[in-house]
C-alpha cells in the first residue's frame, strides 16, 4: 500500500478548503488539478483505486483507516473538521 510520504510526493491538501490537488503530472491529470474531481471520488495512484477521503487521512495522520466518515453528510466537503475514523 501507498505511504504517508507517496501522497505528499503526489498531492497537495488543503484542510481549510478540503482540496486535494495533484503535485505530478500523469495522463489526463496536470499539476494543480483538483483530485478525485466530477464527483469521482477515487484517484488512482501505484495501481490502486483510492477513495479520496481516505487519501486526505493517511495525508494527515500517516495511516489507512478501514472507513471513513463524514460528520456533515455532505461527502463533497472534504475538509479535514468533516472528517473521521468511526475505529477510533
Amino acid at each position: 500500500m501507498l505511504t504517508q510520504k507517496d501522497l505528499h510526493n503526489a498531492f497537495n491538501y488543503d484542510p481549510d478548503t478540503g482540496q486535494l490537488t495533484w503535485r505530478i503530472n500523469k495522463p489526463n491529470v496536470k499539476i494543480g488539478q483538483i483530485a478525485g474531481n466530477a464527483g469521482n471520488r477515487n484517484v488512482n495512484l501505484g495501481g490502486y483505486s483510492l477513495n479520496v477521503s481516505r487519501v486526505i487521512w493517511c495525508y494527515v495522520h500517516g495511516y489507512w483507516p478501514k472507513r471513513m466518515k463524514n460528520r456533515s453528510g455532505n461527502y463533497t466537503n472534504l475538509r479535514l473538521v468533516n472528517l473521521y475514523d468511526p475505529d477510533l
